[in-house]
């Protein structure tokens, strides 16, 4: 019940939140503080990268946005005990993350088109020296072949194959089938 009244005041009353939706502030203003920084996040053992004003709400409320989804990848993790999880749309890697600090043998396939998360992601593989894990920065498609992918520039948690105002269009991913 807290998380869902938290979810709603962030999604009707946060200021961050409603800013986001204005031209003038994710092209003037939130720049100036969108530079990458390390975050300890629900359940991973180790400081993941992130950008500070991007992904403030990551920040500021450590769990997962969708606590619903977290529990259900750790409960089919616990049962299924894979050896490999592939990412897709890894945004983060905080599902990669989650179930690698887990499962210290698990090894992970992270598909990450933005450029900006791909980097981040690249980040904290480094600066963790993370092992048994791979980026591939592609989309995943049934079809190979390049097309316009719209970035999400004010959350970073989206993406599409289409042109949206507010997204970022200097992206073009390759889908990897």
């Amino acid at each position: 019940m807290f998380q869902r009244l938290v979810r709603t005041v962030q999604n009707k009353y946060h200021p961050l939140h409603r800013l986001r939706r204005h031209r003038i502030f994710l092209d003037v203003v939130m720049p100036l503080f969108d530079f990458e920084v390390g975050s300890r996040l629900y359940g991973i053992d180790w400081s993941v990268q992130v950008r500070l004003a991007r992904h403030l709400s990551w920040i500021l409320n450590s769990r997962s946005g969708k606590p619903g989804i977290t529990s259900l990848f750790l409960a089919m993790s616990k049962v299924l005990r894979p050896q490999v999880f592939w990412d897709v749309g890894a945004c983060l890697g905080f599902y990669s993350w989650l179930l690698m600090s887990r499962d210290k043998d698990l090894k992970a396939v992270l598909f990450e088109p933005d450029p900006d998360n791909a980097s981040l992601i690249t980040s904290t593989i480094r600066r963790q020296r993370l092992e048994g894990v791979r980026l591939v920065d592609r989309a995943v498609s049934d079809i190979c072949g390049r097309a316009p992918f719209a970035c999400d520039k004010a959350a970073g948690a989206t993406g599409r194959w289409s042109w949206r105002q507010h997204f970022r269009r200097d992206c073009t991913a390759r889908s990897r089938r």
